[in-house]
């Protein structure tokens, strides 16, 4: 495997996790938010409560 070629299929590996990550933060938000439940994020070192139904989401969802 060539230089080129490794670098393609690394680069497919990392599309196909992003999509994997993309698709379970998705499906926990919709979980979540069928149960009325919150999502616990960090920001800035401060811990913050969002309720699920709040997040608004799209088909082309990159979050990280």
């Amino acid at each position: 495997m060539n230089k080129q070629e490794k670098s393609k299929k690394i680069k497919d590996i990392r599309e196909k996790i992003f999509k994997g990550l993309d698709l379970a933060f998705k499906r926990l938000v919709e979980k979540t938010a069928k149960e009325n439940g919150k999502l616990v994020f960090s920001e800035n070192g401060k811990i913050i409560y969002i309720d699920a139904k709040d997040i608004k989401l799209s088909n082309n969802t990159n979050v990280l």
